[in-house]
C-alpha cells in the first residue's frame, strides 16, 4: 500500500466504487460522504413527477445531469413507458452518465472524450443544442443545481422543464467521519489527500468540518476538485493547496492525486 490517505467525499453507491477503484491502485481510501442523495416522496412531488413522465413523449431532448438522475428517472420511465416514444433525444453531462444511459440501450449525444470538461458548459457547444427554438426540453436532475442549462436553453428559444427527482442532503455522520479521518491522518503522519466531485460536496464538507472543529486543519491538506469552477469556491472556503482536474472521471481525478503528491 501506498502509505497516502485519500478521503472520499461523495455519496454512495459511488463512493464505495471510487474508494474501491483507489485501493486497487494502491492507496488508503476513507469513506467520510458529505452527500446523501434522497428520493422524493411527498404527493406534490411525486405528481409532478409523474407529469413529467406521462408526458415524455411531447419532449425533444432529455437531459441527464448524472448517473443516478439516470436510475431514478429510468425507474419511473420504464413503468409507464415500456418501450421509449421516438423522436427524443438524450443527452448527458459526463462520460459515466452517457454509459449509464447506454445499460439501457440508449444513444446518447455525450460530452467527447475523456480529455474533456464533462460539464454543463461542454454539453451546451453541442451543435444539437444550438438550434432549439420552439423544442421542449426536460433536464432529469435533483432539487437542487446550476440553472445554467435551462437558462440558456431558454434564450436559445427552447420550453424548458426541470424533473426534480430526489434531494441532496448533509449525512449527519459526516462529522464523525471526517474526525475520524483527521485522527488516522495525524496518528500515520503519512501524506493525505482530500477529494470533493462538486461545488455542493464541498459546501457540505466544509460544513461537516466546521461542526466538527476540523475545518482550518482540512483547509492545510490538499484539495483535488473536478473543475476550475469548484476551485473557486474552494479558494472562497479558505482551502490553500486546490488541484483541479480536467473532469470528475476517475481516471482524471487520481491523475491530479499524483499530480499533487509528486508536488508536494
Amino acid at each position: 500500500m501506498k502509505p497516502v490517505h485519500i478521503l472520499v467525499t461523495r455519496p454512495d453507491p459511488v463512493a464505495t466504487e471510487w474508494a474501491q477503484w483507489l485501493r486497487t491502485q494502491g492507496y488508503q481510501p476513507h469513506l467520510a460522504s458529505v452527500l446523501r442523495l434522497v428520493p422524493l416522496d411527498t404527493l406534490a412531488e411525486i405528481q409532478a413527477i409523474k407529469q413529467v413522465v406521462l408526458d415524455f413523449d411531447r419532449y425533444h431532448k432529455a437531459i441527464f445531469v448524472s448517473r443516478h438522475a439516470v436510475y431514478a428517472a429510468m425507474n419511473w420511465l420504464t413503468d409507464y413507458w415500456p418501450q421509449l416514444p421516438l423522436g427524443v433525444s438524450y443527452f448527458a453531462v459526463g462520460e459515466t452518465t452517457a454509459k449509464t444511459l447506454a445499460q439501457y440501450d440508449i444513444e446518447v449525444t455525450a460530452l467527447g472524450d475523456a480529455k474533456s470538461p464533462m460539464n454543463s458548459e461542454h454539453l451546451l457547444t453541442d451543435e444539437s443544442l444550438q438550434q432549439v427554438e420552439d423544442e421542449r426540453v426536460v433536464i432529469f436532475r435533483g432539487t437542487t443545481g446550476r440553472d445554467l442549462m435551462r437558462d440558456i436553453l431558454t434564450e436559445r428559444g427552447a420550453e424548458v422543464d426541470y424533473c426534480a427527482l430526489y434531494r441532496r442532503e448533509l449525512p449527519p455522520e459526516a462529522p464523525a467521519a471526517l474526525t475520524a479521518f483527521m485522527q488516522q491522518v495525524r496518528a500515520d503522519q503519512q501524506p493525505s489527500v482530500v477529494t470533493v466531485h462538486s461545488g455542493e460536496s464541498l459546501m457540505n464538507l466544509a460544513t461537516a468540518a466546521r461542526r466538527a472543529g476540523l475545518l482550518s486543519e482540512l483547509q492545510s491538506l490538499p484539495l483535488v476538485v473536478p473543475a476550475l469552477r469548484v476551485a473557486m469556491i474552494a479558494s472562497d472556503l479558505g482551502f490553500s493547496h486546490v488541484h483541479s482536474a480536467r473532469n470528475a472521471a476517475d481516471a482524471a481525478m487520481l491523475e491530479t492525486i499524483e499530480r499533487c503528491l509528486a508536488e508536494a
